[in-house]
């Protein structure tokens, strides 16, 4: 039965349907934009968009350096790395696209290019003639002379706006682009035996191949590996987000003494810090945690629902992401009023000392583990001090490890594209692994006492402090990519109390960069 205005039952009170117009059905309206003669109209009189020619990209020779060591792995097989899909947020609705980290770690493609895309490394032994190529397949955009130009929400341009042309990619990466229709019928003849691929992306990259066969996760993970050490175009761009963190910092500690009381003033800092991203970067590198006093014990606070107090410490873990994806992460606990209390500051200090003396612990030949037993080791020393926990036995070597109450999480994590990058890498490389130049990654010890922890001395209850910088590992020594932020507690009263200002000199970091690179 179709529903009129007659049979249709009247939800609204006094309101009826009788006022209203009768509407167009979807069938109709489906009928109308199929029609010839609608196609024809909306494909007229459309003035050519004119366009910049494409440059290449800083990243193109770099990615393709990071493809020539992915093949030095894998000389027969083809290999396949999907950009993803488009994920549905509610119904015609989709979250802003991001490309799958092993496509833009292997192309240099960032920001939203380019759903549905696929990189496609060809083998030696393939049977399609195209052996040792690489290619990528990208859905061109619909333009007024297709009826999907009007018609596809996700690619046609009435809808998102003009996109890059197939030539462009081309310009940008240097590799050989072909329509994404060819996907499947180059790839449809290919020996699964000798074909990898990142799964779960793409469901048509999927079907190619058997996904539960565990040698397409080590591929994955070998990816992953490649990403411990950064080449100078991906320490450019982390510094580049360091940078820019650095000044959405700024803008947050000017901020704060005025929110003393402000309902959900958390989120005004969260939005502060969030329109600093999407303005200086591409947007946030992930969540961010804006957590005022008792929040702050919570280790991932997301809600940023909170009012702020005078007396609170804030803290603030949040980071940039560049266009080209890569990720600063950051993190500091501020006086709101500008002054810390004596337990405050005593707890900061505990913290800063931790960071310290794990940064020492960045060098070449280090295994990666030093950085955190030595942070640990500080951490588990104050609480003794303090008569939190019991030294006897040593916390560090005991099974109940006492210490972790309060510092349940790592050290620290690699920093690339992802915000914990390298996330597939095995332990023996990774948490187990020793330090290399060119690894960046983070320092963050911190303490928190929350509120119903009934071990925890009145004094210290409420109080979470984290200290969070990013570090680039050089021959000479660990340097901080994020130290134009203010981080000894005399500097950061200062600095919220308008002492001091930080404007970072970024020419000055980027020579100390180059200088440790070269």
């Amino acid at each position: 039965m179709e529903l009129t205005t007659n049979n249709y039952p009247n939800y609204f009170g006094d309101f009826t349907f009788e006022h209203c117009s009768e509407s167009v059905s979807e069938v109709q309206r489906a009928r109308l934009m199929n029609s010839s003669e609608f196609q024809k109209y909306m494909s007229l009189n459309w003035e050519n968009q004119k366009r910049e020619s494409a440059t290449p990209l800083e990243s193109k020779d770099y990615a393709s350096a990071r493809r020539e060591k992915l093949r030095n792995f894998y000389d027969k097989e083809t290999l396949i790395v999907p950009a993803g899909v488009p994920k549905v947020w509610s119904n015609d609705m989709d979250y802003l696209f991001r490309p799958h980290t092993a496509f833009a770690y292997l192309t240099g493609l960032g920001k939203d290019y380019e759903a549905d895309a696929v990189l496609v490394m060809y083998g030696d032994t393939n049977e399609k003639a195209l052996n040792g190529k690489d290619i990528l397949y990208i859905q061109p955009p619909y333009d007024s002379r297709t009826p999907e130009f009007y018609k596809s929400a996700q690619h046609g341009e009435f809808w998102i706006g003009p996109r890059p042309k197939l030539d462009d990619f081309h310009a940008w990466t240097g590799i050989t682009i072909k329509d994404i229709k060819h996907f499947p019928v180059d790839t449809g003849l290919l020996d699964k035996a000798k074909v990898l691929a990142v799964t779960g992306v793409d469901a048509k990259v999927d079907k190619l191949i058997d996904v539960k066969q565990p040698k397409h996760q080590d591929f994955a993970r070998t990816i992953s590996e490649l990403r411990l050490v950064k080449d100078p175009y991906e320490i450019q761009e982390l510094q580049q987000a360091c940078t820019s963190t650095a000044l959405a910092f700024r803008n947050v500690a000017r901020l704060l003494p005025t929110l003393n009381g402000v309902a959900k003033g958390e989120r005004f800092v969260e939005g502060e810090f969030n329109y600093a991203a999407r303005t200086l970067g591409n947007g946030v590198g992930y969540s961010t945690i804006a957590a005022a006093g008792k929040n702050a014990t919570y280790l991932h606070w997301v809600q940023n629902n909170g009012t702020v107090h005078d007396g609170d410490l804030f803290l603030l873990d949040a980071g940039i992401e560049m266009d080209s994806l890569y990720t600063a992460d950051i993190t500091r606990t501020i006086p709101v009023n500008g002054k810390f209390s004596a337990t405050q500051l005593k707890v900061y200090n505990a913290v800063l000392e931790a960071a310290d003396e794990a940064f020492k612990e960045a060098k070449v030949g280090n295994n990666y583990s030093d950085v955190h037993d030595k942070a640990m080791e500080v951490i588990a020393k104050r609480l003794v001090e303090w008569q939190i926990i019991d030294s006897d036995p040593n916390p560090l070597e005991s099974k109940t490890q006492p210490h972790r109450r309060f510092m349940p999480h790592g050290t620290g994590h690699h920093l690339g594209i992802d915000v914990h990058d390298c996330a597939l890498a095995r332990d023996s490389l990774y948490t187990d692994g020793c330090i290399r130049a060119g690894m960046v990654f983070t320092i963050e010890p911190g303490l928190y006492f929350r509120e119903d922890d009934e071990l925890v001395p009145d004094e210290f209850k409420g109080i979470g402090v984290r200290i969070e910088d990013d570090i680039l590992v050089t021959e000479d020594g660990p340097i901080r990519l994020s130290g134009m932020i203010p981080r000894t507690a005399t500097d950061v009263e200062a600095w919220v109390q308008g002492k001091i200002s930080i404007v970072p000199d970024e020419n000055e970091l980027k020579d100390a960069v180059n200088k440790a690179l070269s």
